[in-house]
């Protein structure tokens, strides 16, 4: 029987060149981790963020929470060591930054910028692969736990040249994310004490 296995073993890898099983692996991973994504609903957790600047020595690190409601609703919040963020309800918000004492309401269709970090995250944690694939080259690192890298494909209109995602070990979640930037910084955002698909408050979604 062993025999007979191994046999078998031999010519299906005969058949098939090595990229088809590649191919044929990182489909199955992508559908995985996007399926999971699809049953989210909810999403309430805390994040740890360590920048790493070729300038400073030490990582700069800053604590904060992180909510998200479907369709379109976000919180974004740094606590540590200075109190500043957004949040998000449909397609107007409102940003503060209280080191700076400042806070305002914004629209996407007349902030760029809060357009692009929102829809951003949006796409991180929907996993939405069809917009994502628009902008990234994306190739499944592993397996288990799942790791994706995303290399932007116009070099020249992204700060970054590479977004690296992995995901918890059941891929219910986001565990971190990892940008590498042009001059050689880095960002890396860890996430922890995730709740999913728990009840939040509409408030939660509103300045506080």
């Amino acid at each position: 029987m062993k025999t007979l296995l191994a046999a078998l073993a031999l010519f299906a890898a005969a058949s098939f060149p090595p990229d088809a099983f590649a191919q044929k692996s990182s489909d199955a991973t992508l559908g995985r981790v996007q399926a999971k994504a699809g049953q989210v609903q909810s999403i309430l957790s805390r994040f740890t963020q360590e920048k790493k600047l070729s300038i400073v020595n030490k990582p700069l690190v800053s604590e904060g929470v992180f909510a998200f409601q479907r369709p379109k609703m976000l919180r974004w919040e740094y606590l540590e060591p200075v109190r500043s963020g957004f949040v998000l309800n449909g397609d107007a918000g409102m940003r503060w930054n209280e080191l700076a004492g400042e806070a305002r309401s914004f629209t996407v269709q007349k902030d760029p910028v809060m357009q692009l970090v929102s829809g951003q995250i949006l796409l991180w944690t929907t996993l939405d692969l069809e917009s994502l694939s628009k902008e990234f080259r994306i190739d499944v690192e592993s397996d288990s736990p799942a790791v994706l890298r995303l290399t932007p494909k116009t070099e020249g209109q992204s700060p970054v040249r590479a977004i690296r995602i992995t995901f918890a070990a059941d891929d219910s979640s986001i565990a971190a994310i990892e940008f590498f930037e042009k001059e050689g910084d880095s960002t890396t955002l860890h996430f922890h004490d995730t709740k999913l698909n728990t009840p939040i408050d509409a408030a939660l979604f509103a300045r506080q």
